[in-house]
């Protein structure tokens, strides 16, 4: 029986959490997770836990904020190589199964691949001859900017997700936008990897150069900008006089004289 269920998510890029839809079919089929990972303007499509090796993957990808960058920069990944709908769009090319040189987004209903400015698209990868294993990449999503929010279905027309018995298989979508990890130590300004009274310089030029009054603002997206994460110090997205004096809080209660150095956690 085929399962069906929809999930919808709207969120901003500047989110730092993770977040999981996990739909409940009532019956005991395989499980699986496929995990969204927001990486820029891309996303990237992977899969955990499976209870059996997938050799089929189709859901359905509504993205809001963004729309499809040209098709053919989107890929399949890993041990995943068949591009159905490539191939349904290239039957005559003698190299329509290349693992991975072929697109994976197709389109809503009908057999073929994805168009350019799409911003509802199917993203369905086959698995021939091919043992995927319990986890592994699947597909990376090249989109014209980073998406602002995404709503995921299994695309029940293609199958949804399989195993090579074909039974479909129960999925857990779990999204993960942009996590926003500080890549050295909070507040290290600087960047040289510790957080003390020479980043405090390092802040005032910050701001004085590029804030704007009154609280001198500097807005920046942690897609792009993940080193920023570090000196939005109370993580409202933007940088300004109040992550300064949670700057100087941090440095009086953690840090340790002569510099003030603080212990990265």
């Amino acid at each position: 029986m085929k399962h069906f269920f929809f999930v919808i998510l709207s969120l901003s890029i500047f989110s730092v959490s993770q977040f999981t839809f996990a739909e409940s079919c009532g019956e005991a089929d395989p499980n699986i997770i496929i995990i969204i990972t927001q990486n820029g303007n891309n996303l990237e499509v992977t899969f955990s836990d499976a209870e059996e090796s997938p050799v089929g993957v189709s859901f359905e990808m509504v993205v809001g904020g963004a729309t499809l960058a040209d098709p053919n920069l989107s890929t399949i990944d890993g041990d995943f190589n068949t591009p159905i709908d490539w191939a349904f769009d290239n039957q005559d090319d003698p190299n329509n199964f290349a693992n991975g040189s072929q697109t994976p987004v197709a389109q809503i209903g009908a057999p073929g691949v994805a168009a350019l400015g799409s911003n509802n698209f199917s993203v369905s990868a086959g698995a021939l001859g091919a043992d995927t294993g319990i986890s592994g990449a699947i597909a990376t999503i090249v989109l014209n900017g980073p998406a602002s929010s995404v709503a995921l279905s299994p695309d029940c027309t293609r199958g949804g997700v399989v195993t090579e018995n074909g039974v479909e298989m129960d999925v857990e979508f779990v999204f993960a936008p942009c996590l926003g990890i500080c890549p050295t130590c909070p507040g290290d300004c600087n960047g040289d990897g510790i957080t003390n009274v020479f980043d405090l310089s390092c802040f005032a030029v910050l701001l004085q150069t590029y804030g704007l009054p009154p609280f001198y603002n500097i807005n920046y997206n942690p897609c792009d900008d993940p080193g920023d994460i570090c000196i939005d110090l109370n993580q409202d997205n933007v940088i300004n006089v109040f992550d300064l004096s949670q700057f100087s809080l941090l440095l009086q209660t953690n840090g340790l004289p002569p510099f003030y150095n603080v212990v990265c956690p």
